[in-house]
C-alpha cells in the first residue's frame, strides 16, 4: 500500500514521552525515582528524572518570604527554570535509538497552585504560552496524594524531612495544597490519582503500575469503566470546577487492521492537533503523538468519507480520588457519556451518587468513538435501552 501523509508521521513519531509525578507534600514522590528507573531501565527505555524546581531554588536561598523576592517573581522564576530544564532533556541530541521517558519530579503547571488564576495568565502571557499548551506536554499525569490524607502517622513522622518544606505545613495545609494541584492539572487528557488506601509499598506498586500502563504494558489491574448517564446540568459541572474543550475527531481510511483518525481540541481559542493509530477495539494498541494545524489539514485529504466527524465537548473533573472524563454531544440533549480509569482495586470505578446512570457500556463496541462515527443513535433508542 502507498506510504500516506499520515503513515510517514507515524513513522516518524517523537521518541520521547514525558511524565508529570506530582502531589501534595510528602506524598512520596522521591522514593519513587530509584525503583521506577529500574523498572523501565529493565524494559529497555532511556530514563531522564527531573529534580524538583522549587526545592532546588528554595535550597539555594530564594525564597518568597524571605525579602529576596516576591511570591509572584518566585513562580514565575519556577515556570521558567521547570519549562528550561523540560526543553534541555527533550531536545538533547541522543545516539540511543530507545524510546526517552523524562519523568518530571512536579510539573510546570504546580505553579498554578500557588497562586490566582489573574497571577497565572499574566505568567502565560509574559511567556507566550496558553493552559493548554502547557497541559499538552505531558503524556500523563500521575498525582501522589499526600500522606496527610489516610496515612497520618506516616506525614507527621516524614513532614521535616525536605529542608524546603515549611515547618508551618499542618496536615490541613497539605490536604487543602494536594487539592489545589488535582484542580491545576483538570483539563489534561490522563491524570491518575495514587491515595494511601494500603501502605507505602503498595502505594509505589500502583504508581509504578500505572507508568507501565500509560506506556502500553498490559496489566490485569488497569480497567476503564464507560457509563451513559442522565447529562447533569451547569451547576453540577461549576460545583466541580471543570475544565471543557472542544473537540473534532475525524476517521482517515483505514486497511481493515487499524483505526486512523486526526483529531482538534481546544478551549475556544486555541486548538492543539493529534494524529492517533490504534488496533480496532483495543484501547491499549495505541500510538498518538501531537501535529501542527498544517499536517492535520493535510491529512483531512484522507478522510473516510463513509464516516462522519464525530463533534463534542469534553468536560474534565474529579472526585475523591477518582478523576472523569464526560462527553457532551451535540445530538444528545439529556445524555452523556462518562469514562473512569484508573487501578480497578484501589480507584472507584463507578459513578458518584450524584449522577445517573442509564447503562453501562463498557464492553459495547457500538458506543465506541469509532463505531459512532458510523451509526449515531438517537434519544429515543438510548430510551429503549
Amino acid at each position: 500500500m502507498q506510504n500516506t501523509t499520515y503513515e510517514s508521521e507515524i513513522s516518524n513519531c517523537d521518541n520521547v514521552l514525558m511524565y508529570v509525578l506530582t502531589g501534595g507534600p510528602v506524598a512520596g514522590k522521591s522514593s519513587l525515582e530509584v525503583p521506577l528507573t529500574e523498572a523501565l531501565l529493565c524494559r529497555n527505555y532511556d530514563v531522564i528524572w527531573i529534580k524538583e524546581s522549587a526545592t532546588e531554588v528554595i535550597t539555594s536561598g530564594m525564597q518568597p518570604f524571605n525579602g529576596i523576592t516576591t511570591s509572584f517573581v518566585f513562580q514565575h522564576t519556577l515556570f521558567k527554570m521547570q519549562y528550561f530544564k523540560e526543553e534541555l532533556y527533550r531536545n538533547l541530541e541522543r545516539v540511543s535509538n530507545r524510546k526517552l521517558i523524562i519523568i518530571c519530579d512536579r510539573g510546570i503547571i504546580d505553579s498554578k497552585a500557588y497562586m490566582t488564576e489573574e497571577q497565572w495568565q499574566q505568567i502565560l502571557d509574559i511567556e507566550g504560552k496558553t493552559n493548554l499548551e502547557i497541559l499538552s506536554r505531558y503524556k500523563a499525569v500521575i498525582h501522589l496524594v499526600t500522606a496527610a490524607n489516610g496515612a497520618e502517622e506516616a506525614f507527621e513522622k516524614s513532614r521535616g524531612d525536605n529542608p524546603a518544606r515549611s515547618k508551618s505545613e499542618t496536615k490541613e495545609v497539605a490536604i487543602a495544597l494536594d487539592e489545589k494541584i488535582k484542580e491545576a492539572y483538570i483539563g489534561h487528557n490522563e491524570v491518575y490519582y495514587i491515595g494511601n488506601e494500603t501502605d507505602f509499598e503498595g502505594k509505589k506498586q500502583r504508581a509504578l503500575n500505572v507508568f507501565l500502563s500509560c506506556l502500553g504494558e498490559p496489566l490485569q489491574s488497569q480497567h476503564q469503566e464507560k457509563f451513559i448517564i442522565k447529562k447533569p446540568d451547569s451547576a453540577y459541572l461549576l460545583k466541580r470546577k471543570a475544565q471543557k474543550r472542544n473537540i473534532v475527531q475525524i476517521y482517515l481510511k483505514s486497511n481493515g487492521k487499524e483505526e486512523r483518525r486526526i483529531r482538534m481540541m481546544g478551549d475556544g481559542t486555541n486548538f492543539i492537533y493529534y494524529l492517533t493509530r490504534k488496533g480496532i477495539g483495543n484501547h491499549e494498541d495505541c500510538q498518538e503523538k501531537r501535529i501542527s494545524r498544517d499536517v492535520y489539514d493535510a491529512l483531512m485529504l484522507e478522510m473516510d468519507l463513509e464516516r462522519k466527524p464525530i463533534i463534542k465537548e469534553r468536560w474534565y473533573f474529579s472526585e475523591g480520588n477518582t478523576y472523569y472524563n464526560m462527553d457532551v454531544y451535540p445530538n444528545w440533549k439529556k445524555y452523556a457519556v462518562v469514562e473512569i480509569r484508573g487501578d480497578k482495586e484501589n480507584v472507584d470505578l463507578t459513578l458518584p451518587s450524584s449522577l445517573e446512570a442509564v447503562k453501562n457500556v463498557t464492553s459495547n463496541i457500538n458506543f465506541s468513538n469509532y463505531y459512532l462515527s458510523k451509526y449515531f443513535p438517537g434519544e429515543e433508542e438510548i430510551e429503549k435501552m
